[in-house]
């Protein structure tokens, strides 16, 4: 096992993960080198503190730090390889910014509340300069069907497979509540009226239809909306109804009818 390497390091030849070593003890004192399955542990952080250089694990230090483990009755008779060499260099390292891709379907009856969150929302990449001034985001896609509550999910993030990441996932976080609906009957207001003029709306109100989490229920009000038309330059026979809301907590609204007629009367 080896320790003390940083993310931006990286080895012209892989390090060797295991070495091979002769003992010699009793019969019955080696079979637990079976059972425990020993391991050494090399901090190789005093030897990478150069931009660029040679990792040089000696003999020495090898034997030190298996005969450490050894039980006191085995002799160490050999080990290879008997030393690890390799040269290391720096990465180039950059920040990005994480897309989201969804899609996500909440259970019947059920509204998502906001858009989805993520836990972060940029990640550090580590590798050539020249891998790297191509990848300008990396992205997670997230499909969830039949949500109905707030849920977390980690999700992977795609990751080019050029470079590596701080980070290999992010944590998604959704929230659906059960949805309810609201009417308003509400009068029409004129928009772009010429000078001089008054409208007269035939309906003179029409009906809205918002949707909302239940929590929020009470707290939309007629107030929250603005029904208008807008007046033409020329004479239509119809105008299109036009809803604006000012409060976010309202997903989504329908109007009836969409269509009215309209008269303007000079004052």
């Amino acid at each position: 096992r080896y320790t003390g390497i940083s993310t931006t390091i990286a080895f012209k030849d892989s390090l060797p993960t295991s070495i091979t070593v002769e003992v010699r003890d009793a019969g019955q004192r080696l079979k637990t080198y079976f059972k425990e399955q020993p391991a050494i542990t090399l901090n190789l952080a005093p030897l990478l503190d150069d931009s660029i250089g040679e990792v040089v694990v000696s003999e020495e230090k090898l034997r030190s730090s298996v005969t450490s483990i050894l039980q006191g009755t085995s002799k160490l008779l050999t080990i290879s390889p008997s030393t690890i060499r390799t040269s290391y260099y720096h990465l180039a390292q950059k920040v990005v910014p994480v897309r989201l891709i969804t899609d996500i379907q909440p259970a019947s009856e059920y509204q998502l509340v906001g858009q989805p969150t993520l836990n972060i929302n940029h990640v550090m990449l580590v590798g050539k300069l020249s891998d790297l001034d191509s990848i300008h985001e990396v992205t997670a896609f997230y499909t969830k069907d039949g949500i109905k509550d707030t849920v977390t999910t980690t999700v992977p993030l795609t990751i080019p497979a050029s470079v590596r990441a701080a980070e290999d996932s992010v944590n998604v976080r959704t929230i659906a509540e059960r949805f309810t609906e609201k009417v308003f009957h509400l009068p029409i207001q004129a928009v772009n009226l010429p000078e001089g003029t008054s409208a007269r709306f035939f309906p003179s109100e029409v009906t809205v239809v918002v949707r909302c989490a239940m929590r929020y229920f009470t707290q939309v009000t007629e107030s929250d909306l603005k029904v208008y038309c807008v007046i033409p330059e020329k004479m239509l026979n119809h105008l299109p109804v036009h809803v604006k809301k000012y409060d976010n907590a309202i997903t989504s609204m329908r109007v009836s009818p969409s269509q009215v007629e309209y008269l303007l009367e000079q004052q």
